[in-house]
Formats: C-alpha cells, structure tokens, sequence
C-alpha cells in the first residue's frame, strides 16, 4: 500500500513557482525525507513545478517544512498522506486533492 503527498508551490517574495526552495518531511518513525523542487534536471528536459513525496506505509507525517529562496520558513504539523498540497509563500497550506481508497 504506497502512500504520498505532493506540493505545489506559489512564491509572493521568491520566485512565483518556488524553484529553488526545499521542502524538509518529518516522519512519524523519526526518519526525515528532503526534496528541492528544481525544473531543470538535464539538457532540454523539464519537470512539474511540484514536489512528490513517496511515504512507506503505515508511516505518518509529523511535520511538513519549506525553506523559501527568500529565506522564510514555513511548517505545518497536521498534514495528510494522498493530500495534494498547495503552499502559497508565508501565508497559507491549503489541500487541493485528497485522494480517497
């Protein structure tokens, strides 16, 4: 049973799709899981402007950090596996898509 979230961000002081920021998950066992969401990852190739977490089942999420360009540090403590979150730069975390089995 494979679990996930996915985060679109929208930067206000950074860059309108936050390439550049890191995005720190804090796991339930202890375990913390980073992604920094960038477009480019070779010539001529190009990638959603979203980041993906794979989560091991039965592990939930303690926390959720983003680490802007500009700086600013956001968290969240109640956050959902098969949740598609959009993150607006220091203002809100808002669910977008829950996915439901």
């Amino acid at each position: 049973k494979n679990q996930w979230i996915k985060l679109r961000l929208k930067g206000v002081t950074s860059n309108s799709h936050g390439i550049g920021s890191w995005a720190v998950l804090r796991l339930d066992d202890g375990a913390v899981l980073t992604r920094y969401l960038t477009r480019e990852t070779g010539y001529g190739s190009e990638n959603a402007p979203e980041i993906h977490f794979g989560i091991p089942y039965p592990r939930t999420i303690k926390a959720l950090e983003i680490l802007w360009p500009s700086g600013l540090q956001q968290q969240r403590f109640d956050v959902e596996v098969n949740t598609a979150y959009e993150v607006i730069e220091g203002k809100e975390f808002k669910s977008i898509r829950k996915h439901e089995e």
